[in-house]
This record gives structure tokens, C-alpha cells and sequence, in this order.
């Protein structure tokens, strides 16, 4: 592996002379050795964007280096959208001299492009592209570029194909890995789209059929395709032809409904590499199936924490928002406490066990987990309503997945120690007391039943049972309360000091649970003084 790089603040890392150019184009037109996990019109200079890190480390026992543009805003100076994405060189000289990996990790990707590339909002213009290339524009194989670069909003979150949901070479949602191995990148299998989604308002009426595009970054593979279902206690409802094939192909998939009654189903299509077509790791398309009208329909990244909006990751006692189809006939909020399981004929489980709703629309169903959940992988979680089962979705509960509530303009919902509400117009003086709201900090003493609001009592507080820290401008602030809003459902408070020496202005404001895992930031504004008339 070669012992020196550039990372560039725009998405990528060069190994020749540093890159600064905003808009992305086609790797191999850059005339330069390029690996971009996310070349795009990054700019890290807005109050919540977090500056761009890279260090050395292990993978699996292996050195490694990394580059990390975690919470990066957009061109000029935007942050109301942050991405998330990651660069990971690990070394493979255990397989033979100069071998290494490259892994592309992306958990956040709500912006495509900037203004210096023609976007408006993070989206439009010259997309965001991804991949690698050695600068030859004549040798097919020393060039790549995952599928969507280049095309408006086709990485994004909101896409049912975007990268956070895209996997290479990897069981891992959101995890690209390129082997290079003997001076070039093996052989790598893609697959577009890798999600389906069918639907039939009567078991009758048969889905039309989809199709799945096979290719590879270089050379041809031959491979076979095993089809298989959510639940061996129902029938077999989703099928695969050609079973086996060359790449480049076409895969055509069919679901059968006559034999399923009414209600939501998953399966999955596996397309796996020969034997004797080297390291190439097997690829899986989901496949989600609605069966009769007004079917629930909720994929993984649209389970999100409420303040956040991080997906696919709950925690015990925190508040989380579901969005997707057809999950309410009407809209309906909660009036009075304790807030029931079941609104509007809508109930959410996961693994079976009933959450409280605070609120349920066609689109959006807004829920809080009891604080007594144990941490757990691989949940199911499932929409009902009326009866109907809508699509199960796999969600990870852990300790604490903390986010801050924010405002429009992406500043904290913090109050002043005055009782005033923290803006611009309004800034916390240093030495002052700021109470921070989120939610997702975990698990409480003094825990209340579920759906029912914390206790007013001082002599009863529910503080974290995880500590929790609070980083204001880059200097750490003195916690001295953190744990649920007495009278409220799900809604933790943290009590923080402003340091003393911090400027005049907007600084950022991130949250740490105990076990290491941040906020995002928010904006908070502070004076250094108050003068007193």
C-alpha cells in the first residue's frame, strides 16, 4: 500500500497532488490515481458541519488507514443537510505483498451537490459521484464508478437504492469493499437495483414482473440466483430466472400471490458467484410485497429517530418517527397521557410487543420505545392497521442513540437560562446554565411505565443511567443534569454550563452518550458577557 495520500476536503483522497476541484466529473478524466467514496461539493465551513479527520488504526487485526467526512455540510456554507460516509484502506499484505481493501462506509446521505456545481438545496446539478480510477482513460479496468454517479439524487437516503442501503462485497448495509489485489481491483460484482418493491390490490391480480442488471467492474463471471421468503410457515411467493448465467445479464423476478392472504411480505434474491470466480462475495436484493389495498409499507431507512432523523437504530425510551406508505387512513395525535398502542385503528410492534403512539398519519407514525426494551439486533418491527400486517423491517435497538431536537434553521431547541428560547436574537452568555432537548439517551432510573409521562416530584428525577457529555465549540461543557423532562413522554433534558471563554456567535453543539456514540451537531448561539443595566 502506498505510504502517502491527499484527503481532500471535496470526498476523496489522490496519491499524485491534492485535488480542490468542487464539481465532480468522471474519475478517470481526472488524469490522476482517485479513490472517491463521495465526490461531491463538500464544505465544512457551516457553524453545524464537522470538520473532515483522518487517522491510522486496526480492521480486524489488520493496519489500516481512514478518512472521515462525518456530519460535512454542502457549498457555500450550508448545513441545514449533513452527510455522513467514510474511507477505509486496510491492509491485505496477509494475502500477498501490496494487497489492500478499500471500504466505502456511508450511514448519512441527505445532499448531492452544492452550489459550485449548479445544485440548489444539496440536490440538482453535477451529482455526487463514487469510485476509483488509476487516471487512464483507456484501460476499462482501471476504472469504476458505483451505479448513480453522476445522476441526481440517486445516492441519496430518499432513494429506495441509495448508498446507505447498498451493499458490495459485504453483509453490511451501506458498506462498499474493492479488493485490489496484484496491482488492480478484483474483479467486483454489481447489481441495480438492489431492492424491489411489488404490489396487488387482490391476491388475484398478479404483480408485473421486475428486473435485476448484473455487471462487473471488469471481466465476465458466471453465476447462479436462489430465491427464498421472510417466513417458512408461508408459501413460496417469489421466483428468479435465468437461476444461472454470465454476467453482463438480466434477472428477471416474479411474485406469485394467489396462495397469501392480504398483508405484507419480504423475501430476498441471492445472486452468488461461481465457484473458481475468485474472492466474489454473494449480493442479495430485498424484495418487498404488498398483498391487498392500503398495506403498510415501511422500509429500513425510514425508521428514524425523531430528533435526528438517523435510521434504522432505536434506543430504550426514546421517541422515533416511522414514515411511509399507506400506514394510517387518517390523521390522528394523542390528547391526553397515558398515550395508548393503538390510534385510529393503527397499532407498531416490534417483535410482537405493542409501542405507544403518540401520533399516526397515511404517511408518518410517530412512536417511543419503553425504557424497559433490552438492547437487541435484528428487531422486527411492523406496521398494523386494521388488522393488516404492512412490511416487516429488521431495526437495531442499543443503549443510546442521542439526537438533539432542532430548530428551522438547524439551532438547537435549548433554552437560556433566562427561559428564553437560545437564537441569535437571543444567545446564552458563557458561566450560564442552557437546558438542551433530545431524546435517545437511554435507559433511566425512577423509569416510567410506558406511555406514561415522567414524574414532577424533584425528590424523583429519572436521570440516564449513562453518563452523557456536551461539546460547545470544540471545549467540553460541565453536565450537570441529563436524564427525562418531569411531565413528559420521552423527552430527555441535558443541564449544561456554558464554558467561559468561548466567542461571540454560532458554535456547535454536539451530545455524547456513555458508550461513545454522538449527536448530530446543532447550532447554539453565545455571548461572552452580559452587561447589566
Amino acid at each position: 500500500m502506498q505510504n502517502t495520500l491527499y484527503v481532500n476536503n471535496n470526498g476523496n483522497v489522490t496519491f499524485d497532488e491534492p485535488l480542490p476541484g468542487y464539481t465532480p466529473r468522471r474519475l478517470s478524466e481526472t488524469g490522476r490515481t482517485i479513490i472517491a467514496p463521495f465526490w461531491a461539493d463538500v464544505d465544512t465551513t457551516g457553524v453545524r458541519s464537522s470538520p473532515v479527520t483522518y487517522g491510522r488504526g486496526v480492521v480486524n487485526g489488520r493496519p489500516a488507514f481512514a478518512a472521515n467526512w462525518r456530519n460535512v455540510g454542502y457549498f457555500r456554507r450550508r448545513d441545514d443537510k449533513l452527510n455522513s460516509f467514510q474511507l477505509v484502506l486496510i491492509d491485505r499484505s496477509d494475502t500477498a505483498p501490496g494487497n489492500f481493501d478499500i471500504e466505502f462506509n456511508y450511514e448519512r446521505i441527505q445532499w448531492e451537490s452544492g452550489e459550485a456545481s449548479g445544485g440548489a438545496g444539496g440536490t440538482g446539478g453535477y451529482a455526487a459521484r463514487a469510485g476509483y480510477s488509476n487516471g487512464s482513460t483507456v484501460q476499462a479496468e482501471a476504472n469504476f464508478e458505483l451505479p448513480g454517479s453522476g445522476l441526481s439524487q440517486a445516492f441519496l437516503d430518499s432513494n429506495a437504492n441509495g448508498l446507505i442501503r447498498r451493499r458490495l462485497n459485504s453483509e453490511i448495509p451501506g458498506r462498499i469493499v474493492l479488493e485490489v489485489r496484484a496491482g488492480g481491483v478484483a474483479s467486483t460484482l454489481t447489481i441495480e437495483p438492489d431492492a424491489l418493491l411489488f404490489s396487488t390490490d387482490q391476491p388475484e391480480n398478479k404483480p408485473a414482473l421486475q428486473r435485476i442488471t448484473l455487471a462487473t467492474n471488469q471481466g465476465s463471471v458466471r453465476y447462479s440466483v436462489t430465491s427464498s421468503v421472510g417466513s417458512a410457515l408461508i408459501p413460496n411467493w417469489l421466483f428468479a430466472s435465468p437461476q444461472s448465467g454470465q454476467t453482463p445479464a438480466v434477472i428477471t423476478v416474479d411474485a406469485t400471490t394467489e396462495n397469501l392472504t392480504p398483508g405484507g411480505y419480504v423475501g430476498t434474491i441471492r445472486i452468488s458467484p461461481a465457484a473458481g470466480q475468485g474472492t466474489l462475495a454473494p449480493q442479495e436484493v430485498g424484495v418487498i410485497l404488498a398483498v391487498g389495498r392500503n398495506v403498510p409499507i415501511v422500509l429500513r431507512a425510514g425508521v428514524v429517530n425523531a430528533a435526528s432523523f438517523l435510521p434504522g437504530v432505536l434506543s430504550p425510551g426514546g421517541i422515533f418517527s416511522v414514515f411511509g406508505l399507506n400506514l394510517a387512513g387518517t390523521t390522528t395525535a394523542v390528547t391526553s397521557t397515558p398515550i395508548p398502542d393503538n390510534l385510529a385503528g393503527v397499532r407498531l410492534e416490534i417483535n410482537n410487543q405493542r409501542l405507544p403512539l403518540f401520533f399516526v398519519s397515511p404517511n408518518q407514525i410517530n412512536a417511543m420505545l419503553p425504557h424497559n426494551y433490552q438492547p437487541v439486533q435484528n428487531a422486527v418491527l411492523r406496521v398494523v392497521r386494521d388488522n393488516i400486517a404492512g412490511t416487516p423491517v429488521r431495526v437495531d435497538v442499543v443503549s443510546a442513540v442521542p439526537g438533539i431536537f432542532q430548530q428551522a434553521n438547524g439551532a438547537g431547541v435549548i433554552v437560556n437560562q433566562n427561559a428564553t428560547i437560545n437564537a441569535a436574537s437571543a444567545p446564552a452568555p458563557v458561566d450560564s446554565v442552557i437546558v438542551i432537548y433530545a431524546t435517545g439517551l437511554g435507559p433511566v432510573r425512577n423509569a416510567p411505565n410506558p406511555g406514561v409521562p415522567a414524574g414532577t416530584d424533584p425528590n424523583q428525577l429519572s436521570p440516564t443511567l449513562q453518563a452523557v457529555s456536551v461539546e460547545i465549540g470544540g471545549q467540553n461543557a460541565n453536565v450537570l443534569f441529563a436524564g427525562l423532562t418531569p411531565g413528559f413522554i420521552g423527552l430527555y433534558q441535558v443541564n449544561a454550563i456554558v464554558p467561559s471563554n468561548l466567542r461571540a456567535g454560532a458554535h456547535r453543539l454536539v451530545l455524547t452518550s456513555g458508550d461513545g456514540f454522538p449527536s448530530a451537531p446543532v447550532t447554539v448561539f453565545v455571548i461572552p458577557t452580559v452587561f447589566v443595566n
